[in-house]
């Protein structure tokens, strides 16, 4: 096989917690798993969010450089300073139409088509997240939830049908139809695309809707095993296994919510004990801000505001910018989570919730104090406790060795430079991941 043949398989399962791995449900996971290599200690981005963890994996930086700091995010000039909904497809291309970048710094699409390859991906969760791979070109990109206005896409939807919808909140149908555009249109299709990501939602969205370790996330899990399987089968009987170097990976793991309170709840109540200076914050996502055109708080008012959230016993560590260069003498640097780097979109402040070990009504451990954001959904995944920050790697391919564990710690901005060297591709020196062959 020479260097052009090469090619890369990435299979996403969004929110999927190492720890509940279960090589009975999951039979085709597991054999994966056991013919290649296990990265027993990978890691997710702060915030470990899907946005700013896919956003991550596909550009190999952290949220610091970036830009998508969080689910949603506030950037400076455009629409006040509200927030964005980095899922949704519409309001990234308002934001691009009005001379903004959805992301900081370029992604794998942008390094492949200046080689003259192209990646394809499918997706059966959010719209923007499967765009973060290739925002240049969309033409290989398909989402049960958007056509992304292009005929193109449109064209490969229809060879697939109408998307499903998710009867009695199941998510099999998509599961199925997102794999469907990586066996019956991906590797169909000539082979240009020289790397396929195909983006699952699940078990995250069953974690979030019926608790992690119910019934319903542990049939989440056999659909997306079925998936694979029918991936799997179709590169054997092609002949076209060998030539793959194949990742499944997760971009975050989860928690159970004890409360659904959040900071935003909390800048409201701080307000009655700090003074109406607090009004002048308003939160998207996981980070408090300053509303556009305000004044910054002075060092001293952020750092009465840190003591009296770090003084509630849910409140486990509270991370700020510098202001004047400086930070309150009880927080922590938001830019030590980010490799050092930070960008305008950063918040003003962000919390992490005291997380314990205390398990569900599934016999799940691990309980989140509150929701960093605030949902009506059962599961969060906003802290920097091990639940929510481990997730889940296995490479297994013609690059990696069969049966091998790994156990130095690795990251999701790993995954960039590891493809680019699979493919021999150069690796930019601002990306802040290194290729796994070299951990």
């Amino acid at each position: 096989m020479t260097d052009t043949d090469h090619r890369v398989l990435l299979i996403g399962l969004d929110g999927f917690r190492p720890d509940l791995f279960d090589p009975d449900e999951t039979p085709v996971l597991a054999g994966l798993l056991a013919g290649g290599t296990h990265f027993t200690d990978h890691r997710s981005v702060y915030p470990p969010h899907t946005q700013s963890a896919v956003a991550s994996i596909a550009t190999g930086c952290y949220p610091g450089q970036h830009g998508l700091m969080g689910n949603s995010v506030s950037v400076p000039g455009f629409n006040g300073g509200l927030p964005i909904d980095a899922g949704d497809d519409r309001e990234l291309a308002a934001l691009e139409a009005a001379g903004y970048s959805t992301l900081l710094v370029p992604a794998l699409g942008d390094y492949l088509a200046k080689a003259g390859e192209r990646v394809a991906i499918a997706g059966s969760g959010n719209a923007g997240a499967t765009s973060f791979w290739s925002r240049a070109d969309l033409s290989r990109a398909i989402n049960v939830h958007s056509d992304y206005d292009r005929d193109d896409v449109r064209l490969l939807r229809d060879r697939l049908g109408p998307a499903p919808s998710k009867p009695g909140g199941s998510e099999a149908a998509r599961t199925a139809y997102a794999a469907r555009a990586v066996t019956e249109i991906f590797l169909q299709d000539s082979p240009g695309d020289r790397v396929i990501v195909l983006w699952l939602n699940e078990p995250d969205t069953s974690y979030h809707t019926f608790g992690i370790g119910s019934p319903e996330s542990r049939a989440a899990m056999r659909d997306l095993d079925t998936a694979i399987g029918g991936v799997l089968d179709v590169l054997d009987r092609t002949g076209r296994r060998d030539q793959f170097d194949i990742l499944v990976m997760s971009d975050h793991g989860q928690t159970t919510i004890a409360s659904p309170a959040s900071l935003a709840d909390f800048i409201k109540q701080a307000e009655d004990a700090l003074g109406k200076w607090v009004r002048s914050l308003f939160v998207v996502a996981d980070g408090g801000y300053p509303a556009e055109g305000s004044r910054l708080p002075s060092l001293e008012q952020l750092d009465s505001l840190v003591d009296w959230l770090l003084d509630r016993p849910e409140v486990r560590a509270v991370f700020t910018v510098e202001i004047d260069g400086s930070i309150p003498k009880r927080a922590g640097l938001l830019s030590d989570l980010w490799n050092g780097k930070t960008n305008p979109r950063a918040p003003l402040l962000a919390i992490d919730p005291v997380v314990t070990s205390d398990t569900n009504e599934f016999g799940i451990p691990g309980t989140a104090q509150f929701s960093t954001i605030k949902t009506g959904m059962r599961t969060s995944h906003g802290s920097l406790s091990p639940f929510d920050m481990s997730a889940f790697l296995v490479a297994n391919g013609p690059s990696f060795t069969a049966g091998a564990l790994h156990h130095g710690t690795t990251s999701v901005v790993d995954i960039l430079p590891t493809i680019l060297d699979i493919l021999g591709m150069p690796i930019p020196d601002h990306v802040d991941g290194r290729s796994l062959h070299h951990r």
